[in-house]
């Protein structure tokens, strides 16, 4: 979230508010009086077109506008770089300034009528849509990063230190006929950088790029209360990550091996990431898969959406809770799509696909050895007093010593750290 001040905070939650946004369109003054007014937007997300978190993101943030223009045709616009700030008034009459980044204009851009022309612009991601030839690189991922800003002519940000193989070797040797089926843009390389340290990549307003978590933070970044918000809705399952998993080529082989690493006995969403050429040249595959799924373990959110009065100083991967009647006091989302619109309403999600990916661990059949038990009926039928074994998920057994189980004592698992019992049928539990 960029960096305000409480009366700027205050300001933007008043019932009335007054703002104003200047800024340039390559060498043109820009302002509310040859801004179409309602029309100003900003549009960015941090996951996947398929709304998943397969992490890695690297999407192009949209921004757009109708600009009155009776002289120029569309076209001359293309190419132009925008770059516009937010002035929020303040109770003390000063303004306070939130820069809404740069865009470069595209050929989106089309003249609606006579009188206006329809501006169409992304941000410096869409500088990494090109090829990446055949420079090699080897060294540490951050540095690898820094690399691909360096080729696609973007200015590097910064990495959240929470992110995980911040320290990993990585190389990037695209003569490989195993690398070029996969990477053949300098995104398509970035997007697997993140993926490898559990984030997405975005540009800030600044025009850098930064690579950021979706990890809820402890301390959220804004609370929104019912008076700052017209409505929530949200989703009645809360996303959890239980493990990851990924299918990848040895090297120079046309060999797979599957990596899987659960985390949670008690399961969650199973990340299914997509093969990452990366991977290949990596030792110690199963250590980076390891660090991936405790990394993801700690993004734990509710789905949502929430629509409220625009503030431009939120960022994608924020932590916003809601407070109030409408949507559950205390419920806690980190935003995965951004859409502002000046002087209007403001779209948040926070979106997970929840219907594919489930992690549900094996269940171990268990024997007669791991219990404590009794016989039962005459000698005919056996009681289960006491687990003994280490099985977090678990069947009990039907029979033991060729009799048929028909109790299960009622603390035959106390204290044990089992997650999950699978009870045969015609198996009664004694209390």
């Amino acid at each position: 979230m960029y960096n305000t001040s409480e009366a700027y905070r205050a300001a933007i939650r008043a019932p009335v508010r007054s703002c104003t946004v200047t800024g340039t369109l390559g060498t043109m003054a820009l302002s509310d009086s040859n801004i179409q007014s309602g029309t100003l937007y900003i549009d960015n997300q941090a996951v996947s077109d398929d709304n998943d978190i397969g992490l890695g993101a690297c999407v192009i943030g949209e921004m757009g506008f109708d600009l009155k223009d009776n002289t120029h045709i569309a076209d001359y616009y293309f190419g132009k770089v925008c770059k516009l700030t937010y002035h929020q008034l303040l109770p003390d009459g000063s303004y306070e300034r939130i820069p809404l980044g740069e865009y470069t204009v595209t050929t989106g851009t089309v003249r609606k009528d006579r009188e206006t022309i329809s501006i169409q612009a992304y941000d410096n991601m869409m500088k990494f849509d090109t090829p990446t030839g055949f420079t090699p690189y080897i060294g540490n991922i951050t540095d690898c990063m820094r690399f691909c800003c360096s080729n696609a002519g973007v200015k590097w940000g910064g990495i959240d230190p929470s992110l995980a193989n911040l320290d990993l070797q990585v190389s990037y040797l695209p003569q490989f006929q195993s690398y070029t089926e996969y990477i053949t843009t300098w995104r398509d390389l970035f997007k697997y950088l993140c993926q490898l340290v559990g984030g997405f990549g975005t540009i800030g307003r600044d025009g850098k790029l930064y690579i950021r978590s979706l990890v809820q933070k402890s301390v959220p970044d804004m609370v929104i209360d019912t008076a700052n918000r017209k409505k929530t809705s949200m989703d009645d399952k809360m996303l959890e990550i239980g493990g990851a998993q990924m299918i990848v080529t040895k090297y120079l082989l046309d060999e797979t091996m599957l990596l899987r690493y659960p985390i949670k006995p008690d399961g969650g969403k199973l990340l299914e990431l997509p093969e990452n050429p990366c991977m290949r040249f990596i030792s110690d595959k199963n250590a980076v898969i390891e660090n991936i799924a405790r990394n993801a373990m700690k993004m734990r959110y509710r789905p949502m959406e929430a629509e409220l009065f625009g503030d431009p100083s939120i960022d994608l991967g924020d932590t916003i809770r809601h407070t109030g009647y409408i949507c559950g006091d205390g419920e806690t989302m980190v935003v995965t799509h951004c859409r502002w619109q000046y002087r209007n309403t403001q779209t948040l999600q926070a979106v997970a696909d929840m219907s594919a990916g489930i992690y549900v661990p094996e269940i171990e059949e268990t024997t007669g050895a791991d219990y404590v038990y009794t016989i039962i009926e005459d000698g005919t039928a056996v009681r289960l007093d006491y687990y003994i074994g280490s099985a977090t998920h678990l069947a009990a057994p039907k029979t033991v010593e060729s009799k048929p189980v028909l109790e299960i004592g009622a603390t035959c698992y106390t204290g044990k750290q089992v997650s999950r019992i699978v009870i045969p049928d015609g198996i009664k539990i004694v209390r």
